[in-house]
């Protein structure tokens, strides 16, 4: 198609426009016009051979007269420009691509003009009409180009609605989805306007997002829809949650029928029973957290069920796990009657009955304890389990006397248990005592305790040494008998002079548990006094008429006497003689009586004289023997006197006493001996345990202590100066207690002194209380201290020596 615009015409009837191409003249007819109008023509080629193949033409134009214009030549442009293309729109501005140059007619879907705009030299073109078009306005562009040419038209629809909010999902920060309209771009900030992401909706709305690093946990994200025109939607919000839910709390019926519990409020739990994970159970928790989901059948054999809290973000809590009831008989035990029996302190606050919990038992459940007593007498104990509990795996129920029904009786008894309606346990038997002992009675003989006390009861010994204690536990035989060596049986090995401060206290309990009374005896006047022999005199005389050779003496009252007569010729123990009620004795050897038990004569005897030596040993009326004592006679001015007087010890822990107005020779056996009353000239030898010896003066003879651990035992104050004229001889001396409970004593020595009475260890320990002194001028106070058998010593070098001092107790001189 050729158009030739522009040119004027003669007012005549008939013009002709020829049209020349390459092949001659076309003719294109022009209509009638008024005089002077600008007119156009156009031509229309017939067919393919028809027109105008060149790029260019010429134009004549001949009027009615036959006058002929001038030619005019153009280029042939019969291509159409390409279709233009136009974007979306909300209707505000239209806006698109075309060729270049060309204009863009806009219409409506009737063909009615919108407006026309011309595309810029890169193809552009726009549009902004005076009033917004409206939404759903189908809007055409058609491109023309300079030749005329119409390209096809291309058509959008206004679209000027915001799309709706998209739906963000909550989100743990891992991964941002939800859905928006379909094909929009999501555009994703933060509460600052911050970008996180853009992303588009598919055709289906749904979208996602995965950032490089998690979002953290209260992170806002705010979303907002951007349809393809530009519109955007409201936001929609989201705080970002990576807090895991609690645990759900889960509780299930007694009957096994309804699951229900706790947990976050509007999250979902997953519920398993029996580890069964291919099948779990979705319930949805509601706004205040609670749930509740019937089962069906019931769950009654031990199941495990275990739940896990989902929030909406998907944050997964720890699981929690209960356990479907369980009312098989349980297993009880009875701590307070281990031994079989109950006493009195425990069935006051009532019989204790631990039930051993399964794990599979439930909260909920009820645990019933039952008594039955003597003479049909019935008491029981309920608990309801809890939680807490299963959790511990015991409880405890206190079973306590029906009210009036008076307390628990006595005697043979038996508990069981039961959970809800279910079997009863095994019965636990026992029996009930709650009458008390009575209090132990003690004495003491030598070191040994003796405890009479409720047969098969259990004693505690105690020993109250000051800075510390000795204990020892015995049960009482058959005969409600115990007995102890308080020097070597108590958890602390002692000596005599640590007892002879102390006092022991005894405590029993029967077989139930039931406590006597504490019994006490102080130590030092409690120890039976060992039973001497003294005044010993030579009852001689050589009158015819009154022929006499004998011994005399003094012992406890009613006393009887086993004495041995030695001569060379014989070794005879003679019957026994009494003491009469003074306590006095006397023997005469060359009665009849006497010469016929030893088968001497008189002239035997007379002989024999000093060759004669006597063995006495007395028992007093509670059986307790003395020392053996043994009596050599010795030349005297009239005829014979008393010799050497050797007080012997046994093999036991023998207490032993020198005798007043005597002079002894105290010879100690193999045990753990206590030597009292050793007084002017006497001596002592002492074995080869640990001995402690008495001193009441100064003056004795000798002291060797022996082998072992000995101590020297100042009684009722005494000066002792080691060097003053008149003072024995010490030797194998460990310790000095200065004594208690006295005026104070005083000892005084020098380091060579100390040197002298102690053994190889050259180490002393001085004992004593605050109003004792010892005068060791010269020695040196090191600062430091040492414990031994629970006193703390303070250390003293003194030559070669080593003093040991009760802290805090006995003044020390240097």
């Amino acid at each position: 198609m050729v158009r030739i615009a522009n040119f004027y015409v003669d007012p005549s009837k008939l013009s002709h426009l020829l049209l020349v191409d390459e092949n001659g003249l076309v003719t294109a007819e022009v209509g009638e016009v008024s005089s002077g109008a600008m007119s156009s023509a156009t031509y229309v080629p017939i067919d393919a051979t028809a027109g105008f193949s060149a790029p260019a033409a010429g134009a004549i134009s001949v009027d009615a007269a036959g006058n002929v214009s001038s030619p005019v030549d153009t280029v042939v442009d019969g291509v159409a420009p390409l279709t233009p293309t136009i974007d979306p729109t909300t209707g505000l501005a239209l806006a698109g691509t075309a060729e270049a140059g060309a204009t863009i007619l806009l219409t409506n879907i009737l063909g009615n003009r919108i407006g026309e705009t011309t595309t810029d030299n890169d193809g552009n073109w726009s549009f902004t009409p005076p009033v917004p078009l409206p939404n759903g306005l189908l809007v055409n562009a058609v491109a023309v180009d300079a030749a005329g040419n119409d390209s096809l038209s291309v058509s959008t629809v206004v679209d000027s609605v915001i799309p709706l909010s998209p739906i963000i999902i909550a989100s743990n920060g891992t991964t941002l989805t939800g859905t928006a309209e379909p094909d929009s771009t999501v555009i994703l900030t933060n509460a600052l306007g911050g970008t996180i992401a853009e992303v588009a909706a598919d055709s289906n709305g749904n979208w996602s997002f995965t950032p490089l690093e998690p979002l953290l946990n209260a992170t806002v994200v705010v979303a907002v829809a951007q349809d393809a025109v530009g519109n955007v939607s409201l936001p929609a919000f989201t705080s970002i949650d990576t807090i895991v839910p609690n645990s759900p709390f889960l509780t299930l019926s007694s009957d096994g029928s309804l699951l229900t519990g706790f947990a976050e409020p509007n999250s979902q739990l997953s519920i398993v029973i029996d580890n069964d994970t291919a099948n779990p159970i979705t319930v949805n928790v509601n706004m205040v957290g609670a749930f509740a989901l019937p089962l069906v059948p019931p769950l009654v054999a031990g199941e495990t069920i275990s739940a896990v809290a989902i929030d909406a973000a998907g944050n997964q809590s720890t699981p929690a796990a209960i356990l479907a009831p369980d009312i098989g008989p349980p297993t009880i035990a009875l701590p307070e009657a281990l031994e079989g029996w109950i006493n009195a302190a425990e069935a006051a606050d009532g019989i204790q009955v631990e039930v051993s919990l399964r794990p599979t038992m439930q909260a909920g459940q009820v645990i019933t304890a039952q008594f039955d007593g003597q003479n049909g007498y019935e008491a029981e104990a309920i608990h309801i389990l809890s939680a807490g509990d299963i959790a511990l795996g015991v409880v405890v129920l206190s079973i306590q006397p029906p009210g009036g029904q008076g307390p628990l009786p006595e005697g043979a008894s038996a508990i069981t248990a039961s959970v809800g309606a279910g079997a009863l346990s095994a019965p636990v038997a026992f029996t009930i005592d709650t009458t008390p002992p009575a209090t132990p009675q003690l004495s003491l003989t030598n070191s040994v305790l003796t405890i009479s006390a409720e047969p098969g009861s259990e004693l505690n010994v105690d020993i109250d040494l000051g800075a510390a204690n000795a204990n020892a536990v015995l049960t009482a035989d058959d005969n409600g008998l115990a007995s102890l060596n308080l020097l070597a049986g108590l958890d602390v090995g002692l000596t005599w002079d640590q007892l002879l401060a102390a006092q022991v206290s005894v405590t029993g309990e029967d077989p139930a548990g039931n406590p006597t009374n504490v019994a006490t005896l102080p130590i030092l006047s409690g120890i039976e006094q060992p039973l001497p022999i003294g005044n010993l005199a030579v009852d001689a005389s050589l009158n015819l008429l009154d022929l006499r050779l004998g011994i005399s003496g003094t012992t406890d009252p009613n006393s009887s006497l086993a004495i041995r007569v030695i001569t060379p010729l014989v070794n005879v123990e003679l019957l026994p003689i009494a003491a009469d009620s003074s306590g006095h004795f006397s023997l005469n050897l060359l009665s009849p009586t006497i010469l016929s038990q030893l088968g001497l004569d008189v002239a035997d005897l007379l002989n024999f004289g000093e060759e004669t030596s006597l063995n006495l040993v007395a028992t007093n009326s509670h059986g307790h023997e003395s020392a053996s004592y043994g009596v050599d006679l010795v030349p005297g001015s009239l005829w014979l006197n008393i010799g050497q007087v050797a007080v012997n010890g046994t093999t036991g822990d023998d207490v032993m006493s020198g005798a007043n107005g005597s002079v002894e020779h105290i010879n100690s056996g193999s045990g753990n001996d206590l030597i009292l009353n050793v007084g002017a000239g006497d001596h002592v030898s002492a074995s080869n345990a640990d001995d402690t010896i008495e001193i009441n003066a100064p003056n004795f003879a000798t002291i060797d202590g022996g082998a072992g651990f000995d101590t020297l035992l100042l009684s009722n104050g005494i000066d002792l100066d080691y060097n003053a004229v008149g003072v024995g001889t010490l030797t194998n001396i460990e310790r000095v207690d200065l004594g208690t409970g006295d005026g104070g004593s005083v000892l005084t020595l020098t380091a060579p002194e100390v040197d002298a009475i102690t053994d190889v260890g050259n180490v002393l320990q001085i004992t004593g209380e605050t109003n004792d002194v010892l005068n060791v001028t010269g020695a040196v106070d090191t600062g430091t201290t040492q414990l031994h058998n629970g006193i703390v010593f303070d250390v003293y070098t003194f030559g070669v020596n080593t003093l040991l001092v009760e802290d805090n107790a006995v003044q020390v001189v240097v």
